[in-house]
């Protein structure tokens, strides 16, 4: 990685901001704490996209869009609303001499008036008041793919806040679980089964064309929707 900052430096920034979520590689070996998503992000990208365009919505500090960039990515833009994050995000952009461009907003009220090759929404829907509306907004600006990672009702927070035993059979069902914000002790406002993601993007309207549930490499219950237009 070509980069402006030595690696004094880059230490230096690693112990004075507290960088959370993702794993980002920086140079001189050297990495922000957080989660390592590489095996997630082998799941959702071809080896290669060159000529695409990427934007990741809930970007956190920019693991993924980092990546598409590196994989040969034409365009990159990563959404990211809270304060901490998009702060990080933009550093690390600094540091690795990115061309990702970071923008802080809200997809419910402000999408992006242009299409992208790839939409990634990892884990933000059960965070939204109107996950639908994020959903429809989204598919509306996707060239090819929408990928989504979502909690189902195996998900331990939501069963320990709902007492639900058997969340085998709700996942098997086009269901929504509804959090209580008040009584909630984690920002979680939904969860989803698979068949209620497909009943939403193929049926109410024919959003896509397929969608492909896996698992996702997080565990806990999550799963991702692959869906193609």
């Amino acid at each position: 990685m070509k980069s402006s900052y030595s690696k004094n430096e880059i230490e230096k920034i690693l112990e004075e901001n507290d960088f959370e979520y993702h794993k980002v590689k920086l140079p001189y070996d050297l990495s922000t704490p957080g989660a390592d998503r590489h095996s997630t992000l082998k799941k959702i990208f071809p080896k290669s996209l060159d000529s695409k365009s990427v934007l990741d919505v809930g970007c956190a500090n920019g693991f993924f869009c980092f990546e598409a960039e590196s994989l040969g990515a034409e365009r990159v833009v990563g959404i990211e609303l809270t304060d901490k994050r998009f702060k990080h995000a933009v550093l690390l952009k600094q540091i690795l001499n990115s061309s990702v461009e970071f923008m802080q907003t809200n997809i419910l009220d402000e999408t992006p008036a242009e299409t992208f090759d790839y939409v990634l929404f990892l884990n933000v829907i059960h965070h939204l008041k109107d996950p639908i509306l994020g959903l429809r907004n989204l598919a509306a600006i996707t060239k090819d793919k929408l990928i989504i990672e979502f909690p189902t009702f195996s998900d331990p927070k939501f069963k320990k806040y709902s007492r639900i035993k058997f969340p085998f059979f709700y996942n098997k069902r086009p269901l929504i679980g509804v959090s209580s914000l008040s009584d909630n002790d984690v920002d979680q406002t939904y969860v989803f089964s698979p068949a209620a993601i497909t009943n939403i993007l193929l049926d109410h309207d024919r959003l896509f064309s397929t969608i492909d549930f896996i698992d996702s490499p997080m565990g806990g219950g999550r799963k991702i929707a692959i869906c193609k237009k």
